[in-house]
């Protein structure tokens, strides 16, 4: 294509890593895209918080809009609040289009579409959604409700797993409008941690310590963890279990607690809340579990293989597209905690199980979840764009 380049502007309402993979996403596409061909532009409504540093060390523009104070209030005057703040950014938008003059507009939030769906249409700029999330699992909320109409109004849309681009079909986008491109990481500086050739933990004595890294959410499965914690003990007494994740509900957060203690696991269960940086430390334990009722993608399992540590996933949403039942993960399916008792057991007390299961992880990770594979998925969509695009002056970058 020579040396075309694209100005895209990327989209999104928060830059908080606390507030989803998303954020990340984002972060690993604006480092690996060819800056020879793409001009990447970032815009995002003021936050309290200060913008993550590593924004700031890319090469992308960053354009700052509104702040906006998202509410769950249903009443009249919540509602009234709400339309005027996305009058607001809807006006701010339809500016910065105007300013920043993007051949894409590419959005990467539900409550981003509310005010970058109506400029890009009016200013004539195509408009790519990337869905991160399933519809089954999102509340009824304010921000919910339009959004498969505004789904619609999309030139394309790119989501991370199968299952999330069967519900966008099923909500009215034509098959040939929506592609899969699966979420990449980025490699690992040092090399991981493997399981060794010595007895894991659990089995001679040592912690064998499960971590769960999610934010206290009903569906997140963290009660599950916890019953099949009960179950195993018996058969490995030391038995850890690790939850890293906001507290949501405090009334949600005391039921974990109180059901720790019911069956007999409070001594072993341990709240660590939010912790910056987790997935640095995960080499240190011996195992990693998604136990989400349905998961749209599952991001840490890829940071869980990426530490050498083996994973364990629900047969659920978009786990079963990256761990391989017996290669080079376990599945489970949702809420059977006496199947998650029985894969703690296999793993404490089978080495080479563990060992082959880590190994595989990381032959997978190279093969379809890196970064720069991601980045090439997302490049050949607007490449198509592009191409099916009226021919014009080309862009100097």
């Amino acid at each position: 294509m020579g040396r075309f380049v694209s100005r895209i502007l990327f989209v999104h309402d928060l830059l908080d890593f606390k507030a989803g993979g998303a954020v990340r996403v984002i972060l690993n596409l604006l480092s690996a895209m060819d800056a020879q061909r793409f001009d990447l532009h970032l815009g995002t409504p003021r936050s309290k918080e200060p913008t993550p540093a590593e924004f700031g060390e890319l090469g992308a523009e960053l354009h700052e809009l509104p702040p906006l104070e998202q509410t769950s209030d249903r009443s009249l005057r919540g509602i009234l609040k709400t339309l005027g703040e996305l009058l607001r950014l809807n006006l701010a938008m339809l500016a910065l289009l105007r300013r920043c003059r993007p051949d894409f507009v590419y959005v990467h939030s539900v409550t981003s579409m509310h005010f970058a769906v109506l400029p890009a249409w009016l200013l004539r700029v195509p408009l790519v959604y990337h869905e991160h999330g399933l519809a089954s699992l999102r509340s009824r909320s304010l921000w919910d409700y339009a959004l498969p109409t505004l789904i619609r109004r999309s030139a394309h849309v790119i989501c991370i797993a199968s299952t999330i681009r069967d519900e966008t079909i099923a909500t009215g986008v034509p098959p040939e409008r929506v592609t899969t491109v699966p979420n990449g990481i980025e490699e690992v500086p040092v090399p991981p941690r493997l399981p060794g050739e010595a007895a894991l933990g659990g089995a001679g004595g040592e912690p064998f310590s499960v971590v769960q890294i999610a934010n206290l959410l009903r569906w997140k499965g963290h009660a599950t963890l916890i019953r099949a914690a009960a179950e195993a003990r018996q058969e490995v007494p030391e038995l850890r279990i690790c939850f890293y994740g906001r507290s949501l509900s405090a009334e949600f957060d005391e039921e974990l607690r109180l059901l720790s203690r019911e069956l007999g696991v409070g001594d072993i269960v341990e709240f660590g809340g939010y912790r910056p940086g987790i997935a640095e430390l995960l080499g240190g334990f011996d195992c990693l579990v998604v136990a989400s009722d349905s998961e749209p993608f599952g991001l840490v399992l890829l940071e869980g293989m990426r530490a050498g540590v083996p994973v364990i996933g629900t047969r659920a949403g978009g786990v079963p597209e990256i761990v391989t039942d017996g290669h080079d993960g376990l599945l489970f399916e949702p809420g059977d905690s006496s199947q998650l008792a029985q894969h703690f057991v296999r793993l404490a007390r089978d080495r080479h199980l563990a060992r082959r299961l880590a190994e595989n992880g990381l032959v997978t990770l190279a093969e379809r979840f890196s970064v720069p594979a991601q980045a090439r998925g997302v490049e050949a969509v607007f490449e198509g764009l592009a191409a099916s695009r009226p021919p014009g002056p080309t862009r100097s970058p």
